[in-house]
């Protein structure tokens, strides 16, 4: 039953999004790429970033583990969505990332800028996590990331109600 009620779930889901290109785009030398949710880790420093609201990023260490593929995310606090990716180490340097995302925080921010500086070819992460109740908000959010005016990746996801999606549990707590 609990099968079907999900498969019912994911049929309103996509009547829901008729057209919505949710599709990820790479560069040719990405070598690889995962994108999609898990349980937000804990920062291990930040980093300054002026274009954002926070005026931060957070920086994790090692990559996150997926609990999910693709672009539909659970709007629920302690959960974290976005890319992980390998370059070939040629291709290793500055990336700007830019997050589009409906409005956040009392001034309606959209758009979240910053540059991530990659020094490793593999396990490259860029994300974002729900840590605070006003950043919950459901809709379309994308990620493009570009190094030398060139793209690395973009990806589309789609937060939605957590009762649309299978139970989430993270930090001990059980959402669905």
């Amino acid at each position: 039953m609990l099968r079907l009620c999900l498969f019912l779930r994911l049929v309103c889901l996509a009547a829901v999004l008729p057209g919505a290109s949710l599709a990820a785009v790479t560069a040719p030398d990405v070598t690889r790429y995962t994108y999609g949710y898990f349980c937000a880790l804990e920062p291990v420093s930040e980093l300054e970033a002026e274009g954002t609201i926070s005026g931060t990023v957070s920086l994790i260490e090692g990559p996150p583990n997926f609990i999910g593929t693709g672009p539909l995310v659970p709007a629920q606090i302690g959960v974290g969505f976005g890319i992980l990716f390998d370059l070939p180490p040629e291709s290793i340097g500055p990336v700007r990332v830019e997050v589009t995302h409906p409005p956040l925080g009392p001034n309606g921010v959209t758009t979240e800028v910053w540059v991530s500086n990659i020094t490793v070819a593999n396990d490259n992460y860029v994300g974002f996590s729900f840590d605070l109740p006003y950043e919950l908000r459901k809709g379309s959010w994308g990620f493009v990331g570009t190094a030398n005016g060139r793209l690395v990746f973009d990806a589309r996801f789609e937060v939605l109600d957590p009762a649309l999606l299978p139970p989430v549990q993270c930090g001990g707590a059980l959402h669905s």
